[in-house]
C-alpha cells in the first residue's frame, strides 16, 4: 500500500511539473547594445593653402600646416569633457576661460590659451563640438607673433566649425 501512494504521489508532482511555466535564468551577461553610433560629419571651411602633413585614422587625428599656423582635428570619446579639455590644451577646464554655447542639438565649447615651447611663445584656440557620443575638436596653434596676422583666418575657421544636421 506504501508503494501506491509513494507512486501516486510521484505521478500527481511530476504531472503537475509539465503543467508550470518555465522561467528562464539570467546570468552575468549584459542586455545592453554595444553598438556605438558612427560619428557625425563635421563641417569645416578648409584654409586654401591647408597642406595635410599627419593622419592618425585609428587616433583620429589629422595635423595641418597653414600659412602662419597649424590646426589639427581630433575625435575623442565624449563623456569626460573636462579629460577632453586637458588632452588637447594642457590645462584643467577651471584654469581657462571657456565659453559655453548650444548649436543646433549638439554643445560647443570655445576657448584660447598659450603655452611655450622652444621656438618661443604659442597662441592656441580650440572649439569642441559635443554630441554626447563623441567630441569632435578643432584647435589651432601659432607662434605669438603672428596672433595677429592670423585672427581673421581663425574666425572664418572656427566660424564654419559645427557638425552637419539631418
Amino acid at each position: 500500500m506504501k508503494k501506491i501512494w509513494w507512486i501516486v504521489s510521484m505521478v500527481v508532482l511530476l504531472t503537475g511539473c509539465s503543467s508550470m511555466e518555465t522561467f528562464e535564468t539570467l546570468g552575468d551577461i549584459s542586455h545592453v547594445s554595444t553598438t556605438i553610433p558612427e560619428p557625425a560629419d563635421w563641417m569645416l571651411t578648409m584654409p586654401a593653402d591647408a597642406a595635410l602633413e599627419v593622419s592618425l585614422e585609428d587616433g583620429g587625428v589629422s595635423m595641418y600646416r597653414c600659412d602662419g599656423y597649424t590646426m589639427v582635428l581630433q575625435m575623442l570619446k565624449a563623456g569626460d569633457l573636462e579629460a577632453t579639455i586637458r588632452t588637447l590644451s594642457g590645462f584643467a577646464p577651471e584654469n581657462v576661460t571657456i565659453l559655453e554655447t548650444a548649436c543646433g542639438d549638439h554643445m560647443r565649447y570655445d576657448w584660447i590659451w598659450t603655452a611655450v615651447a622652444e621656438e618661443g611663445d604659442l597662441v592656441c584656440r580650440g572649439a569642441v563640438l559635443d554630441d554626447g557620443i563623441y567630441h569632435y575638436a578643432l584647435y589651432t596653434i601659432a607662434p605669438s607673433q603672428n596672433a595677429g596676422e592670423v585672427k581673421e583666418d581663425w574666425n572664418e575657421l572656427f566660424g564654419s566649425f559645427c557638425l552637419e544636421t539631418e
